[in-house]
Formats: C-alpha cells, sequence, structure tokens
C-alpha cells in the first residue's frame, strides 16, 4: 500500500480535507531526490516512511481503500451515525447486518478480513458473472486454490467445484473494485475459505457458546506463543495480544528487553567516550 500510493492522486484527495497549501507541502515532502554516495533516486511515486505526516496519509489512504472495498452504503451502515458510531464490528441492528452479504470487515495496516454470508441466489450469480469473464472449462480453478492443509479435515474447506468457484469469484470481485492505479490485490498472499451447506460437521452453537469458544481460542493462542518465545503471556499489552491472533510477528517481551538493554548500554558507553574531566589547580 505504501509503495503505490500516487502523489499526484494524493494531493487531490488531501485537499478535500485539508488547506491546499497544506497538502502542497506535505506530497511535495515526498516528491524529492535522494542522493546516497554515488546514487540518485528521484521519488515521484510511492511513500517515504519517517517523513511527518505519514502515518496520518497511511490512516488516510487506507479509509480510501475500505470506502472503495465496501462501497459507500456498506460503510455508512458499518460505521454508524456520526453521532452515535458502532461498536468494533458490530452493526445498528440485525436487520442492517443481514441486508448485505458482507457481515464482517476489518483491515490491520494493509492486510483485510471479511466475512461474508451469501444465499443461494447471489451466490450463483456472483460465480456466473465471474465465469463469464474467466471461462473454466476443463475445471483447473482448484489447481493452485490455497487451503489451510493444517486445520482438522472436517473443519478444513473442501475443494469442491462450485466452492472453488465461489472464492475466486469473491476474490475477483473484491480486486475490480481497486483501481490498479491505486493498489491491487495479490491471489498469492490471499486466503478464501467457504464452508456451505455440504459442510455437515461444521459446529451449531448458539451466541453465549461461541463466545465461549473464542476465549478458548484466545488462551490456547497465547499460551502457545508463550512456550515458544518462553515469554510472560500476562505482561503482554492488549496490541500485542491483537497482534499475536491476527497472525502479526512482533518480538517477544524477553527480545524486546535485551534490544533494549543493549542501546542503554551502547548510550552509556557514548557517553562516557564523550565525557571530558577537567582539573583544577589552587
Amino acid at each position: 500500500m505504501y509503495e503505490k500510493i500516487d502523489l499526484t492522486l494524493l494531493n487531490r484527495l488531501l485537499r478535500l480535507i485539508v488547506d491546499h497549501n497544506i497538502a502542497d507541502y506535505i506530497t511535495a515532502k515526498n516528491n524529492v531526490s535522494i542522493a546516497y554516495k554515488d546514487m540518485m533516486h528521484t521519488n515521484s511515486y510511492g511513500l517515504i516512511r519517517g517523513l511527518q505526516f505519514s502515518s496520518f496519509i497511511v490512516q488516510y489512504y487506507g479509509l480510501v481503500l475500505d470506502l472503495l472495498v465496501l462501497g459507500l452504503a456498506r460503510a455508512s451502515e458499518l460505521a454508524g451515525m456520526p453521532r452515535r458510531p458502532n461498536e468494533y464490528l458490530t452493526f445498528a441492528d440485525v436487520e442492517t447486518e443481514v441486508s448485505h452479504p458482507i457481515r464482517l470487515y476489518t483491515r490491520y495496516m494493509d492486510k483485510v478480513y471479511m466475512l461474508f454470508k451469501f444465499d443461494g441466489e447471489e451466490s450463483k450469480d456472483l460465480i456466473q458473472r465471474y465465469l463469464i469473464e474467466h471461462p473454466d472449462p476443463n475445471n483447473e480453478n482448484a489447481v493452485g486454490y490455497r487451503n489451510k492443509m493444517c486445520w482438522p479435515r472436517d473443519c478444513r474447506m473442501r475443494l469442491l467445484k462450485r466452492d472453488v468457484n465461489l472464492g475466486r469469484a469473491i476474490f475477483w470481485d473484491i480486486k475490480n473494485r481497486l483501481p490498479r492505479s491505486i493498489t491491487t490485490l495479490d491471489w498469492d498472499n490471499s486466503f478464501e475459505v467457504h464452508h456451505g451447506r455440504c459442510y455437515t460437521n461444521w459446529p451449531r452453537l448458539t451466541d453465549e457458546q461461541w463466545i465461549k469458544v473464542e476465549v478458548a481460542l484466545k488462551d490456547l493462542i497465547l499460551t502457545d506463543y508463550g512456550k515458544k518465545n518462553n515469554a510472560n503471556v500476562s505482561s503482554l499489552t492488549q496490541s500485542e495480544i491483537r497482534d499475536i491472533i491476527l497472525g502479526m510477528e512482533i518480538s517477544p517481551p524477553s527480545l524486546q528487553r535485551q534490544q533494549v538493554a543493549e542501546i542503554e548500554a551502547q548510550s552509556r558507553e557514548q557517553s562516557q567516550m564523550t565525557a571530558t574531566t577537567t582539573k583544577t589547580s589552587v
């Protein structure tokens, strides 16, 4: 996402919410020439990390991507009213939630997690539109379809023709919502799993039971992380717990403390080297 930010488009987007002078300043800070020894690079495309307003640009650009993926109507339903916003991953009421196939949506930096629920007609229409653009006479869509082989067999996706076509159709539909000039999705880095009516072993639980399952899975993930990294789970912050559950790779607390200690030791050695002593003569 960071490398594909077009500065001309970014300038036009920034002018929608800030003064044009500020928009020109922000984009001009990234449209510069970088020199290192005998190498020269003119950055006219992409974001230079570490500059002022970089975090704001990423958040604002990510918001634009969210609106493109969800659509203005579904994004408004997911966010709620301006004076009464919805809680995270919730809707105002059940009717609003079931009125659209997108039931859950969240984005962590440049990774998007979505949950769809289609009825028979919606899935059939989406598959037909996909097969019109990408015919599959030899049933080759299942070849190279990513699947979680580490999952239990009764929980992993079965590579049936209809399920595979639906997974590829969803990816094709979401990818077409994002202009290539802004960003794009990569099939090799994506994972789509589908569970239909044929999955009789899929558990049917109540909301209270699902909450207990979620808590148990959370404890299992954190326990496994603590054993692998020799870390105290109780010392983890909420942001670190969220990163671990989402599969992000973070440094264990022991390694972080070691790195902090090394930095402090280096700073002390540097201060001792630069310190000067003076003698006074009587």
